[in-house]
């Protein structure tokens, strides 16, 4: 049986995601979403045709040359230190090409690991 290719974002989907992932997530904002991952709150962005999962880590002090290092060895995640110096980890998932529930979840998946990383990386 072949798996639905999805090519845009749609409430239903991530809403679909998300209850697979945290049956306690909550809107935040339109397309704008929370939940807990590897027990780390997530916020899940979903625009037309991409999603973004991003978590920050809020009264963590780290050197932005220990950010570098993050981007510079690390695929799939981007990190930063956003206005209060606290550091960030971000994904973007593109649809435009077309995605399936199998590689959405591969995505969350490899964020949720990349979030338990990052964090060791910046302890």
């Amino acid at each position: 049986m072949r798996e639905e290719v999805f090519n845009s974002v749609s409430s239903q989907l991530i809403e679909t995601l998300l209850d697979q992932v945290d049956r306690n997530y909550r809107e935040v904002e339109h397309n704008t979403y929370v939940f807990k991952l590897s027990g780390y709150n997530i916020l899940l962005i979903a625009r037309d045709s991409d999603i973004q999962l991003v978590t920050s880590f809020s009264g963590i002090r780290v050197t932005l040359s220990r950010i570098n290092e993050w981007n510079k060895t690390k695929r799939f995640t981007r990190a930063y230190l956003d206005k209060d110096n606290d550091p960030v980890l971000e994904a973007d998932l593109d649809f435009k090409g077309g995605v399936t529930m199998q590689s959405i979840g591969r995505f969350v998946g490899i964020f949720a690991a990349s979030v338990d990383i990052f964090a060791r990386h910046i302890s």
